[in-house]
């Protein structure tokens, strides 16, 4: 393809990536943005390749994320072309690392990012972790960088220093750059490290020394026919138009290399704490040089010095000059130094500031995605928090943290449950609340950890849980088991009441009607159940997840309201169900997971399901809640309740007036048509009004 950057610059272009055995002419590993497409058409041509290693599941995903946090930075950003190259990096490298901060040790990964911004004829390079670049010019070859561990010592010796640490692994990582003037014919080539392994030397040049295209292909040939089945990404560019004659210029070796200025000004804190030493270095040696020169012209020197006896009224004058100046000069020098120690770290939070509310204007003022925005807006707020680390009353930072927090809730969709209030609480010693329901003026709790169904009379704030039904009660000549779980017998085939249904360890299901009356169920083939005893009900059929055999067993109603008939198995074939946390049912059966993932089941069969557009995935979860008549789906976990819409798109998610406030969570309910929202945390039951969604922008 062909793209234009000013000025009327042409550039032709060829990319492709070789993944899981096979050549891509698109990937998610890189990105080629003209001038104009994305951002302002001074900020050149962008080219983006990133590395990312590790398990193949979800990587592609991951890689996306990580590519469009550096495109965002880079075009959002304001500075010069290497500040917002600086910033890109470290948005790849803060989407990553948040990710492996959530991620089990043994599936965390590493990655490196190479990315060219192509302004005119200046070439600018930033790469961190395993990257690597070539130019070549007048038929010779630039490497960048010209050596690292991941090109001469394999990953496993990456060293720590510059750009060579991988991204991922550190908060904060460092971005080497370079700076090359193009001209027409140049070729520019971004790729991954698995490229010098292919070729090198003669062959290397030749492969180089050719139109786009045929680089690209001849690389994905050489990956085919390679043993070590390589996976690599690369870009490749055809300077043409600028008018611009060059000649090969081998870049300094690494770390030596030279940064442009504006680089270090990017550092400012640091860089004007070694230059305020540098300056009183320089007046320190100044100052010595001119006591040395009153010296010699008041002291002997000392081919004179056993000549030098008689002490008049001269010499006595001139020390009297000169030691008030002496005083003088040291005292200045200490006045000196003090101040600059004092006004070194008030430099450093101004410069910490000033990147921060830079973050800040470019992410609110931005139309990049979702995740994009926040990762911007956590290197602002990172940047205030080392503000305050070191000025822990600076009211500008504090200020500036609110409007940073603030920025995060609205790009984040958070929505504040400002007016959560205590219902009911749960306070005897063991009690565990895990369900719950509400039903016009009554909440029910099942306790598990007392083995038993409460009830709530809502209306009357902190009412006091009534015991409807518990472990040991002897009804109907029946002894009550153990509870397992809480579901809504919902009518329909041949049931007709809809009351709560408490499903019992030993196969019992206690219907508990409104008045409180209670009528047992036994379920046949219960003696073969398997904990943990998961349920649901839907359009009269009673649902039971068997996690351990991958199964889901299908009760349809019987006469008078029972479950009487054997079961069927509702799944298809077995499904890998461990690690099963809560169940809903709206028509189709959603799954929640220990690991975050919520999944989708329809007429038997796994459905293709993704949860996207959250700023950080689902960690904790605890309940789901959704049913056949609410539009979304609910899911609790410490910290907040995220809601999706029914195909995993993110809706919106609610916060706690405080960080305590969904600390604990246990159970959810969320009554859409009355616009409330129900959940326990602790041992306490909370109510609050359901936010209106805001207007969009």
């Amino acid at each position: 393809m062909a793209t234009t950057t000013p000025p009327d610059l042409a550039t032709d272009i060829a990319a492709g990536a070789r993944s899981g055995g096979y050549w891509h002419s698109t990937a998610p590993s890189f990105a080629i943005l003209p001038p104009g497409q994305v951002g302002p058409a001074d900020r050149g041509l962008l080219a983006v390749v990133v590395d990312l290693a590790g398990p193949a599941d979800g990587r592609d995903e991951l890689t996306g994320y990580m590519v469009q946090a550096a495109r965002a930075a880079y075009f959002n950003t304001p500075g010069s072309i290497t500040h917002s190259l600086n910033a890109a990096g470290e948005a790849a490298n803060q989407t990553l690392y948040q990710a492996n901060a959530v991620t089990s040790r043994e599936m965390r990964r590493h990655a490196g990012i190479g990315l060219a911004a192509l302004v005119g004829p200046d070439l600018y390079l930033a790469q961190a972790g395993p990257s690597l670049a070539y130019v070549m010019q007048a038929g010779d070859q630039l490497q960048f960088p010209s050596d690292s561990p991941w090109l001469s010592g394999g990953e496993g010796d990456a060293g720590d220093e510059g750009g060579w640490y991988p991204l991922g692994v550190r908060r904060t990582i460092d971005i080497d750059l370079y700076h090359v003037e193009v001209g027409d014919d140049d070729i520019v080539v971004l790729t991954t490290p698995a490229t010098a392994q292919l070729a090198s030397g003669d062959f290397l040049d030749a492969l180089l020394d050719q139109p786009p295209q045929d680089i690209v292909n001849d690389l994905a040939q050489l990956a085919s026919n390679s043993a070590s089945d390589p996976e690599l990404t690369v870009v490749a560019m055809r300077i043409a138009g600028t008018g611009v004659e060059t000649v090969s210029v081998p870049p300094p070796p690494h770390p030596e290399y030279a940064q442009p200025e504006d680089v270090v000004a990017a550092a400012a804190g640091v860089s004007l704490t070694e230059r305020l030493a540098s300056v009183s270095k320089s007046m320190a040696s100044g100052m010595g040089k001119s006591t040395g020169n009153v010296l010699k012209q008041t002291l002997p020197n000392s081919a004179d010095a056993g000549k030098m006896v008689p002490r008049g009224p001269s010499m006595w004058r001139l020390l009297a000059l000169l030691i008030p100046l002496l005083l003088l000069v040291a005292g200045g020098f200490y006045v000196f130094q003090t101040n600059n120690q004092r006004r070194a770290p008030d430099d450093r939070v101004a410069a910490l500031l000033s990147q921060a509310q830079d973050r800040l204007t470019a992410a609110t003022g931005s139309q990049a995605d979702r995740q994009s925005q926040l990762n911007l807006l956590n290197f602002a707020d990172e940047m205030t928090q080392e503000a305050l680390r070191i000025r822990p009353n600076n009211e500008s930072a504090r200020k500036l943290q609110q409007d940073i927090q603030k920025a995060k809730e609205e790009t984040g969709g958070v929505y504040r449950l400002g007016d959560m209030r205590s219902v009911a609480s749960v306070a005897e010693t063991g009690a565990l609340p895990r369900g719950l329901w509400v039903n016009g003026p009554q909440a029910y709790l099942l306790d598990v950890g007392l083995n038993r169904l409460l009830r709530v009379r809502l209306g009357q704030d902190n009412a006091a849980p009534e015991t409807v039904l518990k472990a040991g009660d002897q009804v109907s000549g029946k002894t009550v088991d153990a509870l397992a779980d809480m579901v809504w017998l919902r009518s329909g085939g041949a049931r007709t009441n809809e009351d709560i249904g408490v499903l019992a360890r030993d196969g019992v299901l206690w219907d508990v009607n409104a008045t409180g009356g209670k009528t047992p169920i036994q379920f046949s083939g219960s003696r073969d159940w398997q904990n943990p005893l998961v349920a649901d009900t839907y359009s009269g059929n009673f649902y039971l997840a068997q996690a351990d055999r991958g199964q889901i067993l299908r009760w349809t109603p019987s006469g008078n309201d029972g479950y009487s008939d054997a079961a069927t198995q509702w799944l298809a074939q077995p499904a890998d169900l461990k690690g099963l946390v809560d169940m809903g049912i709206d028509g189709q059966i959603y799954t929640l997971m220990s690991d975050g993932r919520v999944r989708r089941f329809s007429a038997g069969k796994e459905e293709k399901f993704d949860v996207k557009g959250l700023d950080k995935p689902l960690a904790d979860p605890r309940a789901l809640f959704v049913t056949p008549d609410s539009r979304s789906l609910y899911v609790l976990e410490p910290g907040r309740i995220v809601e999706l819409n029914k195909d995993g798109g993110f809706v919106r998610q609610f916060q706690g007036p405080d960080e305590k406030a969904l600390a604990d969570p246990r159970a959810l309910f969320v009554d859409e048509k009355g616009e409330q929202i129900y959940v326990v945390n602790g041992t306490t039951l909370y109510a609050a009004a359901l936010p209106k969604p805001k207007a969009q922008k």
